[in-house]
């Protein structure tokens, strides 16, 4: 969980700030994700998010019509 909240940080900061800011955003929300804290507890929650969206997603794309055989 905490390695996908730091992903998941990453990604924003590279979103938002560029490369510079994916690294320290990433480790920002590493360092954070390993407390105990309410933020901690919230940016876990986050990790677990990702985590279960991407599987879900995962598992879904298999179920789906492709849409070039409809038309």
């Amino acid at each position: 969980m905490q390695s996908a909240a730091a992903v998941t940080g990453g990604i924003l900061g590279l979103v938002l700030f560029g490369p510079f800011g994916a690294v320290a955003l990433a480790a920002i929300t590493n360092f954070v994700s390993k407390k105990d804290d309410e933020a901690g507890e919230a940016l876990r929650g986050l990790g677990k998010t990702v985590i279960e969206s991407y599987n879900f997603l995962k598992k879904l794309n298999g179920k789906l019509i492709p849409l070039h055989s409809i038309a």
